[in-house]
């Protein structure tokens, strides 16, 4: 996990770098003013592409997204709709919660 983690972020970093530098076309006669401009467009850039990167993360996200409660070990999958500690819940921990021992 940790070695993903730190090859995205190289990798991200790697890639958001050239971009910028790619459009950062000045002549050095043009002066600082106009370098600083360049960078400030390049940069836009650069904040479309990850807009645009967090747009599709949100999109795979939701399309991968579980409703209800994951099936654990020993478990039935949950039904849309039932409550914990409904009849037939195999739950025993729910069903001590919902109905305390008289």
């Amino acid at each position: 996990m940790r070695l993903t983690r730190i090859t995205g972020f190289t990798a991200g970093a790697a890639v958001l770098g050239t971009i910028v530098v790619s459009n950062t076309h000045v002549q050095p006669q043009a002066g600082p003013a106009a370098l600083q401009q360049a960078t400030v467009d390049a940069f836009h850039i650069v904040f479309y592409v990850c807009a645009g990167c967090a747009v599709l993360a949100l999109i795979i996200a939701a399309a991968f997204m579980v409703r209800g409660q994951m099936a654990g070990p020993g478990r039935a999958p949950a039904v849309p709709g039932q409550a914990p500690g409904a009849a037939g819940s195999d739950n025993q921990t729910a069903d001590a919660v919902a109905a305390p021992p008289q």
